[in-house]
């Protein structure tokens, strides 16, 4: 008996200094991550050292002024965004259990994408993010107009992929969430064409971009940030028990319902928010809560301390390596995602057939 509980303690020992190992190691790789993304750009001599002077002893210098008022918030946005996607992501795949779920899947992102293009070209006709000001809502209007997006695009998919009449078949729900996505994105398309003038900022926002960003928008979306982490941590035993099966989180006193309600909440917030202030970046929340699984395993306990980090350190290099290509030029960072997610969604789509 004791070498039996010896054997346990060791193991849960074992086990906690394994996460802990990820946690740090996570952490220290994101913050590189940031001070690289504060110290690479066009202009020479922003440096690391500006960096920490502009910290501790800002002079209003113009290298000052360009790392306070560019690159840092570009930083801290782009960190954010991407623990926002690789919440919504956790979320979309545990509520879901569907490995291929996530907002760019499932048509969230186009939802919220076509939602904000109707309100530049049709209300407002003027597609800078941050000029927008909608009546009764104020500067922050935008994301409640990405929200109702979101929400359209997720309660499409939900419908026709079968989960609120209980028979969830995941490939039924990434044919709905293809099907949905397509739509919503050829409609907003087709709004785009309809408007012939100002697009031009916003077509280059629909490629997802962080560039350009101030701390309005990281003031914008952090307390979603903060919304979707407390919704996560709320629901995940619920979703550790869902993941054995419905009927087991239902014989152990769970309402089903009531989790994929606010889960999918939840998902509206963060990803509705990520869209609002830097476009539709697609496989983020794919990949990383996969990447997080093979690291730590399924407790959603750990994964949502681990996902967020994860998906902020790749959203930072990402980032970084869209920097370089068109140097000195910007360009998006969701070509970046896109050209790491397209491959890995395929191959877990493939993986998915033969488990089958």
């Amino acid at each position: 008996m004791t070498n039996a509980t010896n054997s346990m303690e060791n193991r849960r020992v074992g086990r906690s200094l394994h996460y802990l190992r990820a946690f740090v190691i996570s952490g220290v790789v994101l913050i590189i991550g940031l001070l690289l993304s504060t110290t690479i750009g066009a202009v020479e001599g922003v440096d690391a050292k500006v960096f920490f002077l502009s910290l501790f002893q800002y002079d209003g210098s113009v290298e000052h002024l360009i790392m306070r008022t560019l690159r840092m918030p570009r930083a801290a946005l782009g960190a954010l965004v991407g623990a926002n996607l690789a919440i919504a992501g956790l979320l979309m795949q545990g509520i879901s259990r569907n490995p291929l779920a996530s907002p760019g899947i499932f048509g969230v992102n186009a939802g919220a994408s076509l939602f904000v293009a109707l309100a530049f070209t049709s209300i407002y006709g003027a597609p800078m993010v941050s000029s927008i000001t909608i009546p009764f809502f104020g500067p922050l209007g935008i994301v409640p107009v990405a929200f109702l997006g979101a929400a359209f695009g997720g309660i499409l998919v939900y419908f026709l992929g079968g989960v609120a009449s209980g028979r969830v078949n995941p490939v039924r729900l990434v044919l709905a969430g293809v099907a949905v996505s397509t739509l919503l994105a050829s409609l907003m398309k087709g709004t785009i064409i309809l408007q012939d003038e100002n697009t031009d900022s916003l077509v280059y926002w629909l490629a997802g971009a962080v560039d350009g960003s101030d701390w309005n928008d990281v003031r914008t979306i952090l307390p979603w940030t903060m919304v979707g982490l407390g919704i996560t941590a709320y629901l995940a035993i619920s979703l550790n028990l869902l993941a054995l099966g419905e009927d087991v989180a239902v014989g152990l006193g769970r309402n089903i319902h009531v989790i994929r309600t606010i889960g999918g909440l939840g998902i509206i917030c963060v990803a509705g928010s990520a869209v609002a202030v830097a476009g539709p970046i697609t496989f983020v929340g794919l990949i990383v809560p996969h990447i997080c699984r093979r690291l730590i395993g399924v407790d959603h306990r750990v994964l949502l301390v681990l996902a967020p980090v994860l998906g902020a350190a790749m959203m930072v290099y990402s980032d970084i390596l869209a920097r370089f290509i068109a140097f000195p030029f910007e360009s998006p960072v969701g070509i970046v995602t896109a050209l790491v997610g397209g491959p890995y969604f395929l191959y877990l789509t493939q993986r998915a057939r033969i488990d089958r």
